[in-house]
């Protein structure tokens, strides 16, 4: 191996390992995209079930965010940004996003994966 392919390789090596630092020191982070299975009634959560996954995660809604979750509706497909801090059970929204539908009403077609009582999930 080169000096300079060793290098690369080093600096590469350096930088994942801040990266996996700074996750232990500060907290988590991510993006969750998925369908928009419930959401707190003033806006405070939103829970969002992953693509492939049986149960949703919940997010806390900061009061930033609250009136762009607002604008949210189930069974939207969404898009949510999420930091977790240290020791905290759940992550915090950082952003929100609708993907689909576009507008406030629209049609959702998919099939059904679960049900539960008289609901459809």
């Amino acid at each position: 191996m080169t000096l300079m392919k060793k290098n690369k390789f080093f600096i590469l090596l350096s930088s994942n390992a801040l990266v996996g630092l700074a996750s232990i020191l500060f907290g988590e982070q991510g993006t969750t995209e998925g369908i928009l299975v419930g959401k707190g009634a003033n806006n405070d959560w939103l829970e969002v079930r992953p693509d492939n996954e049986a149960n949703g995660k919940e997010v806390l809604v900061p009061a930033a965010l609250v009136q762009a979750a607002s604008h949210l509706y189930t069974p939207n497909r969404v898009k949510v940004q999420w930091e977790k801090a240290e020791g905290a059970n759940n992550p915090t929204a950082t952003s929100v996003e609708n993907l689909r539908p576009e507008g406030d009403e629209g049609t959702i077609e998919g099939k059904v994966v679960a049900k539960s009582d008289d609901e459809w999930i």
